[in-house]
């Protein structure tokens, strides 16, 4: 059996590099790992930044963190470097400006965009900057959203549930970036493409009774996943966090005909499987593994894994990593 292979992430910073060379070291690290642009810096220091770059197979990553500068991406560089991409653009801004087309944003404090590759786009930056940007291939784009534009999108970041939904995405890349396993890149994609997507549901069905409900439903449970190792989360809290009772919350759920709780046990269990049957975590006793998914009890851990797959954790375990790796 093959381990999944680490995924390389690529980093530059132009902290070691003479400051008359840092534009053009910049704009070729970006020209190879991101975007073509041509960056510019007004400050006295000249331009400090770094990037982290992975890629994927349905987007790239790209984590950037500087102080002030410009990136323009004119129309002889959209001519020279085509790129048709779709960039989610999330980050901390202080005066900071976005102009594509006719439109022309100001990012204050945090911000959430989205706009295109294949037209010409001018971004800047006064003071320092922290950026998460998405890039996902048009084509890509358009299989997974049903949404189309031709000019560039602000999301409403004031909104209590695309703030949740912000901060998951946040969360769920930087995890993943910390330890890029291949093995989990397709999840972490799935993953990825829900919150987008319903950030833009959100953004265009603000209103809508149905819509509302739905989200509601989705960060109620991304709220779970993302804290199943507790053994102390309940449904109560999680309701608390989307702002309404735990009674609508159980109403919310019971549309899939489960309940907060059902969904709670069952993701547990699932990653409880996942971390027994793993070969790269073999040494993790039973009892650690309960404890990591949010069971308290080891011998209530064990009772509901049993019911829920037909063999005990030891036996799951045994059945799919006692072969020799190979």
């Amino acid at each position: 059996m093959q381990h999944p292979a680490t995924l390389t992430v690529q980093t530059a910073s132009t902290r070691n590099v003479a400051p008359e060379q840092r534009f053009q070291y910049w704009d070729q690290f970006n020209a190879s790992h991101f975007v073509g642009i041509r960056c510019s810096s007004y400050v006295p220091e000249g331009l400090a930044a770094t990037q982290h770059s992975l890629h994927l197979d349905g987007m790239k990553l790209n984590w950037i963190e500087g102080n002030g500068h410009v990136v323009e991406r004119d129309l002889t560089l959209v001519q020279a470097e085509p790129k048709e991409s779709v960039l989610v653009s999330i980050g901390m801004g202080k005066n900071a400006f976005f102009h594509q087309g006719k439109s022309c944003e100001m990012l204050e404090g945090q911000y959430a965009l989205l706009y295109r590759t294949d037209r010409p786009y001018l971004v800047g930056f006064t003071d320092q900057m922290h950026q998460l940007t998405i890039d996902i291939p048009l084509e890509k784009f358009h299989q997974h959203s049903q949404y189309s534009f031709d000019s560039p999108l602000r999301i409403d970041t004031h909104d209590r549930l695309v703030n949740l939904l912000i901060r998951s995405l946040y969360r769920q890349v930087n995890r993943f970036m910390q330890t890029p396993d291949a093995g989990e890149a397709e999840a972490f994609q799935r993953q990825a493409w829900r919150l987008i997507d319903a950030m833009l549901v959100r953004q265009n069905s603000a209103g809508d009774a149905s819509s509302v409900a739905m989200h509601h439903r989705l960060m109620a449970k991304q709220y779970m996943d993302e804290n199943l190792g507790r053994a102390d989360l309940g449904v109560e809290e999680v309701a608390a966090a989307l702002g309404i009772t735990s009674r609508h919350l159980n109403r919310l759920f019971s549309e899939e005909a489960l309940t907060p709780r059902q969904y709670l046990l069952d993701q547990r269990l699932q990653q409880a499987w996942a971390l027994l049957t793993d070969p790269r975590r073999n040494g993790y006793g039973i009892a650690d593994v309960a404890y990591q998914c949010g069971f308290s009890s080891q011998a209530y851990f064990a009772r509901v894994f049993r019911r829920q797959f037909g063999l005990t954790p030891t036996d799951a375990r045994q059945k799919h990593i006692s072969a020799p790796l190979g």
